[in-house]
């Protein structure tokens, strides 16, 4: 049996038990006290209304007129007594009187008070009054109003009347349906809150509220953690990919300088909690949300106080508690501004009675100004530039660099168009146009110099940011064939280009170039059709092997056309090779793949014709053509033409015959 209490402490699911019992208990006896006030304000509502029509109703009739302008008046009001009970009876009142212009009783349901004063009000302007007063039957609610005469004067009065008690008699009559429905409202609440216990118990067990409230924060720290060594780790790999690039291009000055600032900074926010008597909780998150606020593109400045003492909070409360504030800080930064507009400041300092003030603020605009810029922007404006890049002598101008802050694209040039390794001087190839997207500037420039070196690439666009990639696919559709994809940016995910991409029907190919390894992330990437997906680092040679592999793959599915061998393929989606298939005795794959291309080249083709195109005999190239008939990848057909025996012509099967 479990036990709700330890300690004489009652489990949380005890307490949210205990609090929903009392606040179904107050909700049901104030909806019994709201619909007691309703019903009882209704019986007067009502009582009010009859009262006053049977009083005018009563005033206007010939019989009541007659009556109080008879000369014989106790003879009239014997005669009128009947008609005046039948009408308080049928209309359910208490009582109904009727007097003469000085108020002097003709009818009244006690015939002792027969010919005295009226007990209540006449109203001097000589209209119909309802009121509550106190008469012979007690307190009662009554309307009284005036009987004219032909002529319009007023002759006499008519007071209809419902006692108080008859009221309380109403709403006696109502009170049970009143209180069933106050128990109904308390029977749902107080099954709902066994099943809120129910639910919480299987949640919490036996804990106590503050135990649960441990767990909730200590839960909390650790996303927030998570999250910033995600960051970190993240930021790290691209910082290692960013100096090898730079060291592969021979930039080992700037290299060096971006490892070094790196280590600067980190360096600087462990040097600054040393000062403090160390707090290493504090300085571990502050590290790891650098990283955060430098993947979202945010800019980042940490001051601490050597003299702020340590904060009282638990390690598990203060990173729950500062960690949600950078967290929110870093997210109004992004939404509130672009580029270097974008700033997170966090301050520690020492506040009044021995505590510790951490501040976090966030703005569009640079809050101190001084040291703060980023080392790779000012990595893109050194004149130097080796190896085929762009050479400049100056600063970058400044609406250039605001482009490239803002996410925006950037567009090159386009370039001579050259030629493959391995082809004949002369024969042009296609280039390939290559979209690169990633949040720093700086790889996509280094990724850029990468290209450079390859033959067959050409770069239409760099962007900084998933918008800015989206509109480059919009402008430059036509161009793109490529696009070199990270995953992690400041407004959004790569992967939702990707699926941006494969949702407007679109075909072009996109390698993922990122350090993000999380699995379910690649299984996505996978899903929406990436052709490769390249982890950083990686050194030139592994970029170099992968974008040829994707070249060739372009070129055979842009050379192919009508039907494809299973070789084929296999080779465009990048499957497994029939190529470990033993081929008939004397047949060499290489030769096969020759003829293969000679047929899709040249169409309807007899031996003797296919030979020389090859390079091989006659009759070889009879057997490789009879190898296709027989796999029914080519088609075999007699060809008319000049007297004598037709000969036999091939093509592959699902194209057109041509003419010789």
């Amino acid at each position: 049996m479990a036990t709700t209490r330890r300690g004489g402490v009652r489990s949380a699911a005890s307490r949210v038990f205990a609090l929903l019992i009392g606040s179904v208990l107050l909700i049901g006896a104030a909806i019994g006290a709201f619909l007691t006030w309703e019903a009882q304000t209704s019986a007067r509502q009502e009582a009010e209304h009859v009262t006053a029509a049977i009083a005018q109703a009563l005033a206007a009739a010939p019989e009541i007129e007659a009556a109080v302008t008879a000369a014989d008046r106790p003879t009239a009001a014997e005669g009128l007594r009947a008609y005046v009970e039948s009408a308080r009876s049928g209309a359910g009142l208490d009582s109904i009187t009727v007097m003469d212009r000085d108020g002097v009783r003709l009818t009244h349901p006690d015939p002792a008070r027969i010919g005295e004063k009226y007990l209540g009000t006449i109203p001097a302007d000589g209209r119909p009054l309802t009121e509550q007063y106190t008469g012979t039957l007690g307190p009662s609610v009554r309307t009284i109003a005036p009987v004219h005469d032909a002529d319009g004067a007023i002759v006499g009065w008519v007071s209809a009347g419902v006692t108080v008690e008859s009221l309380a008699g109403a709403l006696l009559r109502r009170l049970p349906v009143i209180v069933l429905l106050t128990l109904a409202v308390v029977a749902l609440g107080a099954i709902g809150a066994v099943l809120a216990r129910l639910a919480t118990r299987r949640i919490t067990g036996d804990l106590e509220a503050r135990d649960v409230r441990e767990a909730v924060a200590g839960y909390e720290s650790v996303r927030t953690l998570g999250e910033a060594l995600r960051a970190q780790t993240h930021e790290h790999g691209n910082r290692l990919h960013t100096a090898l690039s730079l060291l592969e291009l021979d930039r080992r000055d700037e290299a060096i300088a971006l490892l070094s600032e790196s280590s600067l900074q980190s360096q600087s926010v462990i040097d600054q909690m040393t000062l403090r008597d160390g707090d290493p909780t504090l300085g571990a998150l502050l590290l790891g949300k650098a990283s955060q606020a430098k993947e979202r593109g945010v800019r980042w400045q940490v001051q601490v106080d050597p003299a702020a003492p340590r904060a009282d909070l638990p390690p598990v409360d203060a990173v729950a508690v500062v960690g949600n504030l950078i967290d929110n800080a870093l997210d109004a930064a992004r939404q509130a501004g672009t580029g270097a507009d974008r700033w997170v400041r966090v301050d520690v300092t020492a506040a009044d009675g021995g505590a510790v003030a951490i501040t976090v603020a966030d703005g569009p605009r640079n809050p101190r100004g001084g040291p703060g810029e980023d080392l790779r922007a000012r990595l893109l404006h050194q004149a130097d530039r080796p190896h085929g890049a762009r050479r400049r002598t100056g600063p970058r101008p400044r609406h250039r660099d605001r482009r490239r802050r803002e996410g925006r694209a950037v567009r090159r040039p386009d370039r001579v168009p050259c030629h493959a390794a391995g082809r004949a001087v002369g024969e042009e190839i296609r280039m390939i146009g290559v979209l690169l997207v990633d949040d720093d500037p700086l790889t996509l420039e280094l990724h850029a110099a990468y290209l450079a070196r390859l033959d067959g690439f050409e770069v239409v666009g760099e962007c900084t940011g998933v918008r800015a990639a989206l509109s480059a696919l919009t402008a430059e559709a036509e161009r793109i064939d490529l696009v070199l994809l990270d995953l992690t940016m400041p407004d959004g995910s790569g992967i939702d280009v990707l699926r941006r991409i494969r949702g407007a029907g679109s075909a072009i190919d996109v390698i993922a170039v990122t350090s993000v390894r999380d699995v379910e992330a690649v299984r996505r990437m996978s899903a929406l059709g990436v052709a490769q997906y390249l982890l950083k680092p990686f050194p030139f040679a592994v970029f170099r092997e992968r974008l040829l592999q994707y070249r060739d793959r372009h070129e055979r599915a842009i050379a192919l056309a009508g039907a494809a061998s299973q070789e084929e393929i296999d080779a465009l989606i990048g499957g497994p090779t029939t190529g470990t298939i033993a081929l008939p005795k004397g047949l060499a794959v290489e030769t096969l793949q020759t003829v293969t291309a000679v047929l899709r080249a040249h169409g309807d083709l007899s031996a003797a014709e296919a030979a020389p195109l090859v390079g091989v005999s006659r009759v070889t190239a009879r057997r490789y053509l009879e190898h296709l008939v027989a796999q029914q990848i080519a088609i075999r057909a007699p060809r008319y033409g000049a007297p004598g025996r037709p000969e036999t012509a091939y093509r592959l099967a699902g194209t057109g015959t041509a003419s010789h």
